[in-house]
């Protein structure tokens, strides 16, 4: 009777649980015939709220017991609860007598058919990183024969009892955070013993499957860019003195529409060689609207090397400037419009002249008769960067690369809105497209692109004057921000993002004495400009008050791989290195880009999704990436 009694409510608790699970999320799972239906099983999960037993019991078909902190389970009110659902308390500071009885208590709940899961970082993580799993889950392994199971949450963070990066209250219940879509993906079972390292790569390996499937459940980036130029009032742009407000950008772009529409009706590939300004990047956002693919030529190619650049794009129209130092290459673009024919038009609400220079115009016309509905086009950007030796580098950037180095900087960062940002970061480059020309737009914060023609100082005058919260910073403005910052406070400056410098640098150092968060990204337009990040470390108190320190940075490697990238240090081949082995750095995750790479000599591919970066690295247990290579 008693036991009958004891079924009874824990399936009432089980089942009041999974309905206030699909109350608070709107839940997806993947995976769900990799759990047996009998026997037991170790179920490893990461840790991102306070309520993830609720998403792992909507994804389990039989109920588990869970491993809890043990100064949460005393609690008068709960303990009959943990007591019904089989919890198991261990205490996080627990002594080697403790953890030994702690493993056989799990071990012998696994042997008897019971499923057990453990949240193995041991903690909810505040960074919005995988934090390092804990090796008690390599005792347990050691002690069974039955499966361990890794199960990944995805897209949890910013729903009620989760902590966004940067914020340190927890967040509560709101109309606005309710239903928010979690993935939930469950792996294949794995024979034991595995450790925790091992563990955690497959776990980043699930978040890049369902980072998948959370771009193919969202909005695309053009639709993204579209309702957020429509809902941004409170910021603009500032560029080479000229200030436009996001309000009046939407006019901009409406008048683009009547100059450009007809014109570019069937363009699918359109090269810009121009200086930044505010025209310019207007007319790189309306083609990002209308799905054409950008080809920004950089200034540095000679008029060889623009040539190559058009005709390996495969770009049918070059828009240029009057301006003789950027028309080098009109005679070789087979339909050529001047950016200031353009403002004329949107001024007059005329359709655009168009310059003419070969008869492929009529050509392209009469075979557009004979071919196919044209597809959605998915690539947004082919960017091209001077090589010593070869031809530049080609790769090709589609929105979905993009978007998914935007999900991952928003979860390990918080871009508050309103702020200032000033950058000056070249757009033939991922790290300016994303960093200069989306970021700011997407979460309404006010682009100063600083004014660089003169001297190297000028960056630090305008910073001086502007006084912005973020700053996007080149190895040399930081080395010149390190020095101000070395003479004088600046209580406004509060995060630096920076690129192609050590994580151990001396400016890097010298800011973050002063107080100022500096974030090193590790990337390169094959990844969308970022596919690792150094952050601040967190630290805290946990759920009872007690002392936390989170570790997010670590001066000697390139930071932990950026959420929805996998990592694997690996041979030629792609087999697998150890921990702390050096290999080859091979990464995966829908930011990697599609390699258009021209020389014959190049071996970086694609192999079922990894890209191998040729880089010398090794991979610590906590998820931080060192470069040993002097390439770097």
């Amino acid at each position: 009777m008693k036991k009958t009694l004891q079924r009874f409510v824990l399936l009432l608790l089980r089942g009041l649980a999974i309905t206030i699970g699909h109350i608070l999320f709107d839940v997806r799972i993947a995976g769900k015939d990799n759990i047996p239906s009998k026997g037991g099983a170790l179920i490893v999960a990461n840790h991102v709220s306070y309520l993830d037993f609720l998403l792992i019991l909507i994804a389990l078909p039989r109920h588990a017991s869970f491993v809890m902190n043990a100064d949460v389970y005393p609690k008068p009110l709960l303990r009959f609860f943990f007591d019904t659902a089989r919890c198991i308390p261990i205490a996080p500071r627990g002594g080697k007598n403790n953890f030994e009885d702690f493993n056989a208590v799990v071990s012998q709940r696994i042997i008897h058919g019971e499923i057990v899961v453990i949240f193995a970082e041991g903690t909810v993580t505040r960074t919005g990183q995988l934090l390092e799993f804990k090796k008690g889950i390599e005792h347990i392994a050691r002690l069974i024969q039955q499966p361990v199971i890794p199960i990944q949450l995805y897209n949890a963070s910013g729903s009620p009892f989760t902590f966004k990066a940067g914020i340190r209250t927890m967040q509560k219940i709101r109309w606005n955070n309710l239903r928010r879509s979690v993935f939930t993906r469950i792996g294949k079972p794995i024979s034991p013993p595995i450790l925790a390292f091992e563990l955690r790569q497959k776990i980043k390996e699930l978040e890049v499957e369902n980072l998948e499937a959370y771009l193919d459940h969202t909005a695309e980036l053009p639709e993204t860019l579209h309702a957020a130029i429509h809902k941004q009032n409170n910021c603009g742009w500032n560029i080479q003195g000229r200030q436009i407000s996001y309000i009046d950008l939407r006019n901009k772009l409406r008048a683009l529409d009547q100059s450009l529409s007809d014109v570019f009706s069937d363009a699918h590939c359109v090269a810009i060689l121009a200086p930044k300004s505010i025209d310019s990047m207007a007319i790189m956002l309306w083609l990002m609207l209308r799905r054409i693919t950008i080809v920004p030529l950089p200034e540095s190619l000679n008029n060889e090397e623009q040539l190559f650049a058009i005709n390996k794009s495969k770009a049918d129209w070059l828009i240029a400037t009057r301006d003789l130092n950027y028309t080098r290459v009109a005679p070789t673009a087979d339909q050529l419009i001047y950016i200031e024919d353009i403002c004329s038009a949107q001024i007059k609400g005329t359709p655009v002249p168009v310059v003419c220079r070969n008869a492929k115009r009529f050509q392209q016309s009469v075979l557009n008769l004979f071919r196919a509905p044209k597809t959605k086009n998915e690539l947004a950007f082919v960017l091209f960067q001077k090589q010593k030796l070869h031809s530049p580098s080609c790769t090709g950037l589609s929105y979905r690369n993009l978007s998914a180095v935007i999900q991952g900087l928003r979860q390990v960062y918080f871009f508050e809105k309103s702020t200032v940002q000033l950058s000056d970061l070249p757009q033939c480059h991922a790290h300016g497209i994303v960093m200069e020309l989306l970021l700011p737009l997407l979460h309404d914060m006010a682009l100063h692109v600083a004014t660089t023609d003169g001297p190297a100082h000028n960056f630090i005058e305008q910073l001086k004057q502007l006084q912005p919260s973020l700053a996007i910073a080149t190895p040399t403005q930081l080395a010149h921000l390190a020095d101000l910052a070395a003479h004088q406070n600046l209580p406004y400056l509060t995060h630096v993002f920076t690129a192609a410098v050590l994580p151990n640098d001396p400016s890097v150092t010298a800011l973050r004495d002063r107080g100022i968060e500096v974030f090193v990204c590790a990337g390169s337009n094959e990844t969308s400009s970022v596919f690792a990040i150094n952050l601040n470390d967190y630290i805290g108190k946990d759920i009872v008050g007690k002392g936390m320190h989170q570790e997010n940075q670590n001066a000697n490697s390139i930071g932990k791989a950026l959420p929805g990238v996998a990592i694997r240090i690996a041979n030629e081949n792609g087999g697998e290195c150890p921990v702390d082995a050096v290999g080859l750095l091979w990464i995966k995750g829908p930011s990697v880009a599609h390699m258009l790479h021209t020389d014959s000599d190049c071996t970086r591919r694609l192999h079922d999704g990894w890209l191998n970066t040729e880089l010398a690295a090794s991979i610590d247990k906590q998820g931080f990436i060192s470069i040993h290579s002097s390439t770097y």
